[in-house]
């Protein structure tokens, strides 16, 4: 059983461009891996089961940024039609990821994973969608919208204290309404030291 909502969710995730075949061009240099591929497999070792996992980033033929973005909204929408994935929580912060910045690398991609047969959805959103000048704007407001108001001031006190040489690179966000739904911010520490690391790892 569990194979096959595996089967399904990456079929719907993967249309249209995973009829495509192995070897043909790429229609967009997707940053989720080093070759461009734009699915990442994984599996997460815990306990006596591993959690199954995949990332994937929506796109058609050609893609671009924005095409990117909209081919993940309609993303969205399928998923809650055909699987019931709630996207309240994505609505509330949706305007502020909306690529406007034309050097960002991506605008917006869907990860799932499946541990004791029940199935998630999460999305990845860009802090630099409206540039790197903006991140921290950016990831303020959308925690501020989400009821997380004072875990910015922990991040930007705490774990960015090295002004630009800490880098808001990923926002993830889990597609569900249960309480224990999560919020991730993703920092780059460029150029740390074991001391800079062991300083922000010491606030958790």
């Amino acid at each position: 059983a569990e194979i096959q909502t595996v089967k399904r969710f990456f079929n719907t995730m993967a249309s249209p461009w995973g009829t495509r075949r192995i070897g043909t061009t790429r229609p967009w240099r997707s940053d989720i891996t080093d070759d461009s591929t734009p699915f990442e497999l994984s599996l997460a070792m815990e306990g006596d089961k591993p959690e199954v996992r995949f990332l994937i980033e929506a796109q058609n033929n050609p893609t671009t940024l924005q095409s990117s973005w909209e081919d993940g909204l309609a993303l969205n929408e399928r998923l809650r039609e055909e699987f019931g994935v709630p996207l309240e929580r994505f609505n509330q912060v949706k305007d502020l990821f909306e690529p406007r910045n034309p050097n960002a690398r991506y605008s917006l991609w869907h990860a799932f994973c499946i541990k004791a047969g029940t199935p998630a959805i999460k999305v990845y959103l860009n802090p630099q969608a409206q540039g790197a000048a903006r991140a921290s704007q950016v990831i303020e407001e959308a925690l501020k919208r989400l009821g997380f108001a004072n875990a910015w001031r922990f991040l930007s006190q705490g774990a960015m204290r090295r002004g630009e040489k800490d880098k808001l690179i990923y926002f993830s966000l889990d597609l569900s309404t249960h309480e224990a739904a999560r919020i991730k911010v993703y920092i780059a520490h460029q150029d740390a030291t074991a001391d800079d690391v062991e300083a922000i790892m010491s606030q958790a």
